[in-house]
Formats: C-alpha cells, structure tokens, sequence
C-alpha cells in the first residue's frame, strides 16, 4: 500500500472513530486538494495521529497479518513458504 492507500486506510479508521462528525471530513478534503499547503498536511496529520486511527489500523494489519501466516500453516516448510511469511512481515514492518 502506497503513502496514499494508507492515509486512506487512517482516514477511514478516524472517521468511523469519529462517526462520521464535520470533523471527521476535514482531511478527506485535505486529502483531495490537488495543492496541498503544508499547514493543512500537518494539520491532518495531527487530527489522524490524535484519533487513533493510526493505531487501529496498525492493529488491524497486525491481526490480519497473523491470519495470512496462519493460513500458510498447510503449506510444506520449503521456500515458497518462507518467502510468504517473510513478505507479511515486511508488509507490517516497513514505513511509508
């Protein structure tokens, strides 16, 4: 998922968070905005950060994660296997 996919990702963990209030849509817009200002960025940033929507959605890719390896459990250990595992970790650990 792209920087873009998990803004979008936080922004639907806020809103539903924040049921859907006029603030809840405050970063959709700024989002959308072909110009960004880097004020609205950050201001953004802070209403996700603050919500935690970040946090529930980490914890949603976390929980989702564990389901994708527990479902490699039938596979034979080999190589195929641990690449599989290794590309769910990688999916969680890296940064956008």
């Amino acid at each position: 998922m792209n920087f873009y996919g998990k803004a979008k990702y936080y922004l639907v963990r806020f809103v539903f968070s924040e049921k859907m209030s006029e603030l809840a849509k405050t970063p959709d817009r700024i989002i959308r905005k072909r110009r960004k200002v880097q004020a609205d960025v950050q201001r953004a940033l802070g209403m996700l950060r603050s919500s935690g929507a970040i946090e529930k959605a980490r914890a949603d890719a976390h929980h989702f994660g564990s389901l994708a390896k527990k479902a490699l459990d039938p596979l034979a250990d080999g190589d195929a296997k641990r690449s599989m595992i290794r590309l769910v970790d990688y999916v969680l650990t890296r940064e956008a």
